[in-house]
C-alpha cells in the first residue's frame, strides 16, 4: 500500500490502514502523526468519530505515548467551539485512560475541573450555541464509566443548579439519560449526606415527570402531510395515491400546491409527470425544488428527457432523475460519473445525496431494472461516510462481492457495525484479545 494510498482511504476509516500499519507501522509515521489529533471526518454526528480506528492505528507504534501526547496538548489547549474536534480528543483519549495511562486521565479531569470552574461562574448563555456547556456535558459522559465517577459529577452538577442559576435539568439531560438512570438507586442511597446530590436528582426527577407523554396511535391521513404523508402513501391504495396526486393537479396557490406536490417526494407519482416537469420551471424555489425532489422517484421517459438535458448545467438536482430513469446503456455514463465525482467532508460537489440516489437504484420503490451491480465496490472505495458503505457492503453481500479481503478490512472498518456485520471473525477475535493483553 502506498503512502498515498493510505493517505486517501485514511478519512473513509477503511480497514487496510490499520492492517498496512500493522506490518509495517515506520512507512506510515509521518501521516499518522499528521492526522492522529484531527478530526477531519464527514457527518460524525451519524456515523461517529472513528476513534476505535485511531485508537488501533496509534496502537501499531512501541512509542505510541509520543502520540497521544500530541492528542492531550490539542485537547488541553482546546477552547470550545463549534465542531466534533472536542468530542473526538475526548473520545479517543478516554480509550488510552482506561488502559491505565495516568498521564491522559489527569488531563481529562484537568479539562472537566476547567470547563466545570467556567460555567459556575458563567453570568449569562450565549444567544447562539452553548459550546462550553455542550463540551462539559461531553466530557462528562464519557468519564462517567462507573458508579464513583458518575456520583463525583452528579455532585458538582447539583452544586452547578444551586449556585448559578443560569442552568436547569436541560442542560444536561443527555448525560442523566444515558447514564444517570443506570445509577438512579445507588444515588438515593447517598443523596440525605449531600446537598448538592439531593438537588441533582429532585431536578432530574421533576424533568422525567414534565416530560409529554407520546402518542404512538398511527394518525389518519387527514392529519399528515409533507414526507410524512409521503412515507404513508407507499402503503396506501392506488385509489388513495390517486386522490392525492388529483389534489395536487386541482391546487393552484403556489404555496398549497407546493405542500400537496410534497406528499410524492417519496411516493411515485401515479400520473403523467408534465404538470411537475412544468413545476421545475416555477419563479417559486421552494415549489422548483419540490418539484425536482418529486421527479427522482417518477420513472418516465419524459422525466428522463428532462435529467439528460440538465445532468451538465444542474447535476445536483438532475441526477437522482438519471438514475431512477436508468437503462442498460447508460452504465459506462454512469460509471464514468461516480469515479471522476468530487468527493470531501464538506460536500462540496453533492455526492453524499447522488450516493443515496444510485442505493435507492437497488431497491423496489423506484422499480429500476437490473441496476449495475459493477458501480458497488466504486461506492465502497470513495465514499466518506460510513453508515452509506455498510448500505454498499449489504448491496455486495446480496450479489455474492465481499471478498476474502473485504472481509479483513472490515474487521478493522471505523464503523462499528460494519465490524460486527462483515468482519472477518478471527480477525476481530484476535484484535479484542491483543486489546486486553494491552490492558492486563
Amino acid at each position: 500500500m502506498t503512502k498515498k494510498e493510505f493517505t486517501y482511504a485514511l478519512p473513509r476509516g477503511l480497514g487496510r490502514c490499520v492492517l498496512a500499519c500493522k506490518k509495517d507501522p515506520e512507512k506510515y509515521r509521518d501521516i499518522v502523526w499528521k492526522y492522529c489529533d484531527r478530526c477531519d471526518i464527514f457527518d460524525a454526528q451519524c456515523n461517529g468519530t472513528h476513534t476505535w480506528y485511531w485508537y488501533q492505528l496509534i496502537g501499531c507504534y512501541d512509542d505510541k505515548e509520543v502520540f497521544i501526547q500530541k492528542i492531550v496538548d490539542t485537547f488541553l489547549a482546546y477552547k470550545p467551539k463549534y465542531g466534533w474536534e472536542f468530542y473526538y480528543d475526548t473520545q479517543l483519549l478516554t480509550y488510552f485512560a482506561d488502559d491505565g495511562m495516568v498521564f491522559v486521565e489527569k488531563a481529562l479531569w484537568q479539562k472537566y475541573e476547567e470547563l466545570y470552574t467556567a460555567l459556575l461562574h458563567r453570568k449569562r448563555a450565549p444567544r447562539g450555541m452553548f459550546h462550553l456547556r455542550n463540551d462539559f456535558e461531553t466530557l462528562c459522559v464519557e468519564l462517567a464509566t462507573d458508579f464513583d465517577r458518575y456520583l463525583r459529577i452528579a455532585t458538582d452538577i447539583g452544586r452547578l443548579y444551586l449556585e448559578n442559576s443560569l442552568y436547569d435539568a436541560w442542560d444536561f439531560e443527555w448525560l442523566y439519560s444515558s447514564v444517570g438512570k443506570a445509577f438512579q438507586k445507588r444515588l438515593l442511597s447517598r443523596a440525605k449526606a449531600s446537598e448538592p446530590l439531593s438537588h441533582y436528582i429532585r431536578i432530574h426527577r421533576e424533568q422525567e415527570e414534565s416530560k409529554p407523554t407520546r402518542n404512538y396511535a398511527k394518525k389518519p391521513l387527514s392529519e399528515l402531510q409533507g414526507w410524512g404523508l409521503s412515507y404513508r402513501l407507499m402503503d396506501e391504495s392506488a385509489e388513495t395515491v390517486g386522490f392525492y396526486a388529483q389534489k395536487y393537479l386541482d391546487t393552484t396557490d403556489i404555496e398549497a400546491r407546493t405542500e400537496a406536490l410534497l406528499a410524492f417526494t417519496y411516493c411515485p407519482y401515479p400520473l403523467d409527470p408534465a404538470p411537475i416537469i412544468e413545476d421545475t420551471k416555477s419563479e417559486n424555489e421552494k415549489l422548483a425544488d419540490v418539484a425536482w425532489e418529486a421527479l427522482a422517484c417518477v420513472h418516465h421517459p419524459k422525466v428522463r428527457e428532462l435529467a439528460l438535458a440538465h445532468l451538465t448545467d444542474d447535476f445536483e438536482r438532475a441526477f437522482p432523475l438519471f438514475v431512477c430513469n436508468y437503462l442498460p446503456e447508460d452504465e459506462e455514463r454512469l460509471t464514468s460519473i461516480l469515479k471522476h465525482m468530487k468527493i470531501d467532508v464538506l460536500d462540496t460537489s453533492g455526492w453524499h445525496h447522488a450516493h443515496f440516489a444510485v442505493y435507492d437504484m437497488f431497491g423496489k420503490r423506484l422499480g429500476v431494472p437490473k441496476p449495475p451491480k459493477k458501480i458497488l465496490p466504486i461506492l465502497y472505495e470513495t465514499t466518506l461516510c460510513p453508515s452509506c458503505r455498510k448500505w454498499c457492503l449489504e448491496l455486495m453481500a446480496k450479489y455474492r462481492m465481499i471478498t476474502p479481503e473485504i472481509r479483513e478490512e472490515c474487521a478493522y472498518d471505523c464503523y462499528e457495525d460494519t465490524r460486527k456485520a462483515y468482519g472477518k471473525k478471527d480477525t476481530i477475535l484476535q484484535s479484542k484479545m491483543v486489546n486486553e493483553e494491552k490492558k492486563l
